[in-house]
């Protein structure tokens, strides 16, 4: 049984930022940070990328890439150029998007709650594919794709991690189709929702028979407080080539925080 692992969520802010509280966050102990996507905002990609030049142990990932805003193919290449300059470190934290964030700001984007999910569903598909630099065609709803068009020497290597990076995601309780989702994802940020639509973190004590059967099904325990804060909560779990738990923390804006972070979440495995 492995140990537990403790993340950090970072705080919005530039690429050299993040990447310095990456470095120090590595050098007090943490095995995990994460950074968080918005409509408009400092890529989160790029972010990750400067963190994984001046990292070279901790696990660097998005919490959560609001995917209906970019293109699986853009996805599935900043990826795996990720995932090959930090060594095998990267983690795909993915989601619809949250759309009170500002998106009322931008009125060509996709809002529709349905449409956002297919997209995402086939974005998941899409991306394990093309992490893999295998040929093959993907006929879906809103991406179409035609590799067998496409000679093989044109390729990019594949990702060190295999089949894929880990994909972790939301799981809106108790929407079937979301849990359903999670099914074929790597790691599980479990929520509820709200009546105004806005997603309610959901202590591990309160978890409903299922997700519990689903963490047990991949060797996973837990414990969990209820503080709440506001750099989206939830449990962090990867259960692919070796199940994993990271716990969640508050990340304050000044760096001695980061040996001063307060566990919300906490899982292994």
């Amino acid at each position: 049984m492995s140990k537990i692992k403790f993340g950090i969520t970072l705080p919005y802010g530039d690429a050299r930022l993040v990447a310095e509280l990456a470095h120090d966050a590595e050098e007090a102990g943490w095995d995990g940070v994460f950074v968080g996507d918005a409509i408009w905002c400092v890529d989160p990609l790029i972010q990750l990328t400067a963190a994984a030049m001046m990292t070279s142990r901790i696990r660097l990932g998005t919490m959560v890439l609001a995917m209906p805003l970019r293109k699986p193919t853009h996805v599935a290449s900043e990826s795996m150029a990720i995932d090959r300059l930090s060594q095998g470190r990267l983690i795909l934290g993915l989601g619809t998007g949250a759309t009170w964030m500002g998106w009322q700001a931008f009125p060509d984007e996709i809002i529709d709650t349905k449409e956002r999910a297919e997209m995402l569903d086939e974005a998941i598909d899409i991306i394990t594919r093309l992490h893999q630099s295998e040929q093959f065609d993907y006929d879906g709803k809103h991406y179409h794709i035609k590799l067998t068009q496409l000679d093989t020497v044109h390729y990019p290597p594949k990702t060190i991690q295999q089949p894929r990076v880990p994909i972790w995601i939301p799981g809106v309780w108790p929407r079937k189709k979301s849990m359903k989702r999670v099914l074929k994802c790597d790691g599980l940020l479990p929520f509820k929702m709200s009546p105004e639509g806005k997603p309610i973190s959901m202590p591990t004590e309160h978890w409903p028979l299922p997700l519990i059967t689903w963490s047990r099904a991949r060797q996973i325990t837990w414990t969990g407080t209820r503080r709440g804060i506001r750099s989206c909560p939830g449990l962090r779990l990867e259960s692919r080539g070796g199940s994993r738990g990271y716990g969640v923390f508050q990340m304050k804006k000044s760096k001695d925080a980061l040996s001063k972070g307060r566990p919300i979440y906490k899982g292994s495995g």
